[in-house]
């Protein structure tokens, strides 16, 4: 029987890592762990260029299993993080992802009440009925399209607070006025936290965005180019006056008698 000539080439597919509680086997975490994988997850990655979804206890090869899970959280194209029953181990796996600014997914069952350093992240909040199910499907779906877009970048309290200190530590006027005014705003957008609905905080974080342009593969600012108040692309001037506005404005929105309260 004559060989084909041609050489199949394998193509290699993007590694999806799944981090979570897992529980006991036969247990109600257990479950909840592998129908969140067989059910959600799984289906939607597949379809997005990834390979089976791994988990820490399905990993095959020897070894010690907090050096595999640092590795996967190191590596792994994109690693999503199921924030349900406040299990410990889960967000410390949580900070290392986010400390390294990689591409991850927050998820959570429905009524989970999330801790306020990730509150503000973008959660996709499911159960395993089936209407319910599909909504998360779709929600997964567009977030994983999200992060994997060529202007994606990671934005989460560890990042962002490193840009902030490194814009402290810059000896250009423009990057010490900006981590002056952002410092300031993170302690407003705290306070509105607390006070009023989510929806005004989203439009603090707008306005930052906004007057800000993301530089480099950092979080929210990245680092600023060399010629950044001295003749670089913004005015210092037109700066201030454009961070007094947002400031200001944030501020109204917390005076406001008419801002929606929290539920």
């Amino acid at each position: 029987m004559k060989r084909s000539s041609k050489r199949e080439v394998p193509t290699t597919r993007k590694r999806c890592f799944v981090i979570g509680p897992i529980g006991e086997r036969d247990s109600k975490v257990r479950t909840h762990a592998d129908d969140l994988i067989q059910y959600i997850i799984a289906p939607v990655i597949e379809n997005c260029g990834y390979g089976p979804p791994e988990r820490s206890d399905m990993m095959p090869e020897p070894g010690r299993i907090t050096t595999q899970i640092v590795r996967e959280l190191k590596e792994a194209d994109l690693v999503i993080a199921d924030l349900s029953f406040d299990n410990p181990n889960v967000y410390y796996e949580l900070s290392l992802r986010h400390a390294l600014g990689l591409r991850l997914i927050h998820m959570a069952v429905e009524g989970t009440r999330l801790p306020f350093d990730v509150r503000d992240g973008r959660a996709i909040f499911f159960d395993m009925h089936c209407r319910r199910v599909e909504a998360a499907k779709a929600e997964l779906k567009a977030q994983i399209e999200h992060v994997q877009s060529e202007s994606f970048r990671a934005s989460n309290p560890i990042v962002d607070a490193i840009d902030i200190l490194n814009l402290e530590r810059s000896t250009e006027p423009l990057a010490q006025l900006m981590a002056q005014v952002l410092t300031k705003l993170d302690s407003v957008s705290a306070n509105v936290t607390t006070t009023t609905n989510n929806s005004i905080r989203n439009l603090i974080d707008h306005a930052i965005a906004s007057q800000f342009v993301r530089v480099g593969g950092g979080g929210m600012l990245g680092s600023l180019p060399p010629s950044a108040g001295t003749g670089g692309v913004i005015p210092l001037g037109a700066m201030s006056e454009a961070l007094r506005d947002i400031t200001s404005g944030a501020l109204s929105a917390t005076a406001r008698s008419d801002a929606p309260k929290l539920d």
